[in-house]
């Protein structure tokens, strides 16, 4: 078994400075909090392993007797992650991929994958017993590019609930802030049709919004307006998104607006909650972590497969027209976690058979 490891991923921004601008401190999430989620639990699993970011010196690579790299939907079109392969390929220690994801091409086919990803998963297919997928669909696509020693795990991130898994707590629903929304976006774009009902709904009704991704938000949820450029081209953006005038979206974010650049402080809001609902997949694993029950809407092919492999419970948008107080209290009330929670021991044996295979030792509670 290995005892030096050194974790490739995202790392907790445990707190700000005043010299940290809020694109710097989303850049280094990988541009999406959510990352945190799958860096941290492979950290406190797995036994040895220290987290090193992405962009660790070549001394340290080196000094480490095996690499995990926590990988998100790197099989896609749109990235090519060669830089990282430039990187690892100079040194000579067994390499794990964990949870990786496809990605499908925006005509709904596989997608032609950039020269330098393909060359990074056949450099770890080629260091490890077998690279970690998160479903079904990531495993064809894989098989596709050649990379045939693969398991379907799912995402790491569930991880931390140990060996027993989440237990979830059914709550008292006082008020709307005590049911959270998440919505997907990214910087500063609009919204589509679905998603801005998303958005709408939990501005109306006063629920409280988890930001992961979204520039234009987080600004104003961190009371960072410092910058007047910036703020000109959130304000251009975001009445389109929540309909209503910028002064109003300004006081909403401060009071409701949740951005979390580590994960304790995240899991300790989730558990004050009652309930949560979105499209973002680690959001809805954030909060049942905490144990606060939470539903997925899965609303792309990535979210879906996860949902499957993990047995997360979701409905689908192609379920619902739009977003509404409606559909939240009939995702509430019809709320049903047994099948997720009967499932998690085979997903723990799932990613503990492929640890073991790869000859890594993990902490089973914490």
């Amino acid at each position: 078994m290995f005892k030096n490891i050194a974790v490739m991923g995202v790392k907790d921004l445990a707190a700000w400075d005043d010299v940290t601008t809020v694109s710097q401190a989303l850049a280094d999430l990988g541009n999406n909090s959510g990352n945190l989620m799958f860096t941290h639990a492979l950290q406190s699993v797995v036994r040895g392993s220290v987290s090193v970011g992405f962009n660790p010196d070549q001394n340290m690579l080196s000094s480490c007797e095996a690499i995990i790299i926590a990988a998100a939907n790197w099989v896609n079109e749109f990235e090519d992650f060669g830089w990282l392969y430039s990187k690892l390929k100079t040194t000579k220690v067994p390499i794990f991929l964990v949870g990786i994801g496809a990605q499908a091409s925006t005509t709904g086919l596989a997608p032609n994958v950039p020269e330098g990803t393909r060359k990074l998963l056949s450099l770890v297919s080629e260091r490890s017993y077998s690279i970690s997928c998160r479903g079904d669909y990531s495993a064809e696509v894989l098989a596709s590019l050649g990379i045939t020693n693969v398991a379907v795990t799912g995402c790491p991130s569930l991880l931390t609930a140990g060996i027993k898994g989440p237990s979830l707590t059914n709550k008292r629903i006082l008020k709307p802030s005590d049911i959270v929304i998440h919505g997907t976006r990214h910087f500063f774009q609009r919204a589509d049709i679905f998603q801005e009902s998303i958005y709408r709904t939990a501005f109306n009704n006063g629920h409280d919004l988890i930001i992961q991704s979204e520039l234009a938000d987080i600004y104003y949820a961190l009371e960072r307006k410092g910058n007047a450029d910036i703020l000109s081209r959130s304000a251009a953006v975001l009445p389109d998104v929540y309909g209503a005038d910028i002064d109003l979206i300004d006081k909403y974010l401060r009071s409701h607006g949740h951005f979390y650049t580590n994960v304790a402080d995240w899991a300790a809001y989730m558990a004050g909650k009652s309930f949560c609902i979105g499209t973002r997949i680690h959001g809805t694993i954030a909060s049942l972590l905490a144990g606060t029950p939470a539903v997925l809407i899965a609303h792309d092919s990535r979210t879906r497969e996860m949902a499957v492999s993990m047995s997360i419970p979701s409905i689908d948008t192609r379920q619902a027209v739009s977003f509404n107080e409606d559909l939240i209290e009939e995702i509430v009330s019809g709320f049903e976690s047994a099948s997720f929670l009967a499932s998690y021991d085979s997903y723990y044996a799932s990613f503990s058979d492929f640890f073991s295979a790869n000859g890594l030792s993990i902490r089973h509670s914490f």
